[in-house]
């Protein structure tokens, strides 16, 4: 049983569900997401459970794309919404914003402890080896540590 099957509280419809990870989808789906479901659906097993009885196997690096996407848009979207956040990215104007980022930027590769990503990471590789943080294993240490929030 997953984290999010114990402490979901009510049933909740499993169309309403990732088959992968068991967590509410955005509603509604946008079309990128309605795809890449489509797409996954056709390769993955059925895989009922608890709490899911849409669920769905296939490997976590198959699906960790998806289920990252599905989590950006159901939380963090909302999030840049209410702050007023542009939906679209002006690339004229993103090279003058990562310059203005150098300083900050520079700080976290000279200290990886300014950073999010690295320590994670290294973690992983001293416990587990350092093929850990490649193949799915690390793509789920990735997803873990990249997602926003």
């Amino acid at each position: 049983m997953s984290y999010t099957q114990a402490v979901r509280v009510e049933e909740v419809d499993p169309d309403l569900l990732c088959p992968f990870c068991d967590e509410l989808l955005p509603d509604p789906l946008s079309s990128g997401l309605s795809s890449a479901l489509e797409r996954l659906r056709r390769t993955a097993e059925s895989q009922p459970r608890f709490g899911n009885a849409k669920g769905l196997k296939t490997s976590v690096d198959i699906y960790v794309s998806f289920c990252s996407r599905h989590d950006v848009e159901s939380h963090e979207l909302p999030k840049g919404k209410e702050n007023g956040w542009p939906r679209q990215i002006n690339t004229l104007e993103l090279a003058g914003r990562v310059r203005k980022l150098k300083s900050r930027l520079q700080a976290m590769i000279d200290d990886p402890d300014e950073g999010t990503f690295f320590r994670p990471l290294q973690a992983s590789a001293k416990q587990y080896g350092k093929n850990s943080i490649t193949g799915a294993k690390g793509a789920w240490v990735t997803f873990e540590n990249a997602s926003t929030g």
